[in-house]
C-alpha cells in the first residue's frame, strides 16, 4: 500500500500559500489564488445577505406601527383580532401612509371567536393614526377603508365638506375643524362689553 506524506496546511488567510499547498498535495477544489479570492468574496456576500436584519424601510414601518398601536391602546381600542382560546389571528399592519399629512392607516384582519354558540367571523379593524401640534391621535374607521384619503373623507363632517365645496378655508386640528366665516355672521371677534344690572334696594 502506497502512502503519501502531506505537509502541514498553511494559514487560511494566506491565499497564495494555500493555493500552492492545494496544487502540491493534489487536493480537490480551486487551486489558484484568484479563484480562491473570488470564492471567498462570493461566500462573504452570501453570508451578509442571509444574516442581515430587516431593511431600513422595514424598520421604519415597524416603528410606525408600534407607535400607532401604543396610541390606539391608550384610547381603549383593539389592536389584535382574537380567535378561539385567545389565539391572535390578526395583528395591526401598515395599510397606507400619507407622509405629507402625517397620517397612517393601519389594519388588522382575522377570525374572531365570540362563543361556542356563535360562529367565528372574519373581521377587519382599521384605524387612522396621525400626529399634529397636540401630539399623536388615533380614531377607528370602517374596515373597508383602503387608503388614508378614504378614511379622512369618511371622518370629515358634512358641514366641512359643504364649506370646502364653497371654497371656504378649513383648518383641522385633530378631530376639530375651523371653518372660515364672515363678520356679518360672527362679528369682528371683539369681546362684547359686560352688561351692568342694577339691583334695587329692598
Amino acid at each position: 500500500m502506497t502512502t503519501a506524506t502531506v505537509q502541514g496546511k498553511p494559514a487560511l488567510w494566506n491565499t497564495p500559500a494555500l493555493a500552492n499547498w492545494l496544487a502540491e498535495n493534489n487536493q480537490p477544489g480551486a487551486r489558484d489564488a484568484a479563484t480562491i479570492t473570488r470564492l471567498r468574496v462570493d461566500r462573504s456576500i452570501r453570508r451578509r445577505t442571509t444574516t442581515d436584519g430587516p431593511s431600513l424601510q422595514e424598520r421604519l414601518t415597524a416603528r410606525l406601527v408600534r407607535k400607532a398601536r401604543v396610541e390606539i391602546r391608550r384610547r381603549g381600542g383593539e389592536t389584535e383580532v382574537l380567535g378561539k382560546k385567545d389565539r391572535v389571528t390578526g395583528s395591526l399592519a401598515l395599510a397606507d401612509r400619507d407622509p405629507a399629512q402625517r397620517m397612517t392607516l393601519v389594519k388588522a384582519e382575522g377570525w374572531r371567536y365570540y362563543s361556542s354558540r356563535t360562529p367565528q367571523r372574519y373581521v377587519t379593524l382599521a384605524y387612522l393614526y396621525g400626529t399634529d401640534d397636540s401630539g399623536p391621535w388615533a380614531v377607528r374607521v370602517p374596515g373597508t377603508m383602503e387608503t388614508v384619503a378614504q378614511a379622512l373623507a369618511w371622518l370629515t363632517p358634512n358641514d366641512v365638506v359643504k364649506a370646502m365645496d364653497k371654497g371656504l378655508r378649513v383648518r383641522r386640528q385633530g378631530d376639530v375643524y375651523a371653518i372660515e366665516t364672515t363678520k356679518r355672521r360672527d362679528g369682528d371677534g371683539a369681546p362684547r362689553p359686560a352688561r351692568r344690572t342694577r339691583v334695587a334696594p329692598r
